[in-house]
């Protein structure tokens, strides 16, 4: 019965069919019945690791750090201790951290190839899940880089998959599409009906260029690829201004998708461009 309640909890939430059958040893970080086992089957001592493995299983980020342990992405997890768990430390360090772009010594090349990431994460967690996953509080602290220089999220409370984002954007009352925002995941509001919709109007790649990539003049935030090489800078400063703001949407709240083309574009400048730095 225990057991039933666990896969359900599972599956409902994160859509994952392909779990082991212990799934107490899967979800814990030691093996369930060996530690049942050693305590010569203690009532006390079986309770005790349920609850463990029941508070780690009503943790969203825990879950979803867990069940997607394949791809880079996701902060490789080393074990936990009732319902905390530690993660690979995987800081976002002076590249990633606003305080520190404007004046951080990395070169151009370094910080090109924590962009391409940034650029090719947008894309993938559109497509490694069984539905989209949003990514809501776009800063360059809530990224961080592991000792091979790969992009970590390490922020992932403000990561919502598709249905449960739509939920979000749709549960509040509202008089401009302002209302209806979630942090950078852009709403819609149907101003006849004063109810925000199941929209939304942006996307990742669109959040990752403004909030990360470009400058912005107005707070003296410099972007990740500032001082670009010379062979490519306008045409770099072109493609940033169309991904961060669509449709010549500066100046006011995005609410486009940055397009597929864009992506492209921009993927294989900056590719090429670290080919041959």
């Amino acid at each position: 019965m225990t057991r039933t309640i666990f896969r359900d909890r599972i599956q409902s939430h994160l859509k994952k069919t392909d779990l082991p059958s212990d799934l107490f040893s899967y979800l814990w970080s030691m093996d369930y019945y060996e530690f049942v086992n050693s305590k010569n089957n203690d009532v006390t001592a079986e309770v005790a690791a349920l609850q463990s493995i029941w508070s780690l299983a009503n943790q969203d980020e825990y879950l979803l750090i867990k069940l997607y342990q394949d791809l880079p992405y996701i902060p490789k997890l080393y074990g936990s201790c009732g319902g905390y768990y530690l993660l690979e430390f995987a800081p976002p360090g002076n590249i990633l951290n606003q305080d520190f772009i404007r004046y951080s010594p990395s070169p151009w090349k370094e910080r090109a190839k924590i962009a391409l990431q940034l650029i090719e994460l947008s894309q993938s967690v559109d497509k490694d899940f069984y539905e989209p996953l949003h990514i809501c509080d776009v800063k360059g602290e809530n990224f961080g880089v592991d000792t091979q220089n790969v992009i970590k999220l390490i922020d992932l409370d403000t990561i919502f998959f598709n249905k449960e984002m739509l939920g979000h954007l749709s549960s509040g009352i509202c008089s401009k599409h302002e209302d209806c925002d979630f942090f950078d995941c852009r709403g819609w509001c149907n101003i006849t009906r004063n109810r925000c919709t199941r929209m939304r109007t942006n996307n990742n790649l669109q959040s990752i260029c403004e909030d990360i990539l470009v400058d912005r003049a107005h707070n003296f935030y410099s972007g990740l690829l500032y001082y670009p090489p010379s062979a490519i800078k306008t045409k770099l400063s072109a493609l940033l201004e169309r991904c961060a703001y669509p449709k010549n949407s500066k100046g006011s709240t995005v609410r486009q998708k940055s397009e597929t083309d864009v992506y492209w574009q921009l993927y294989n400048l900056l590719k090429y461009q670290i080919q041959i730095s």
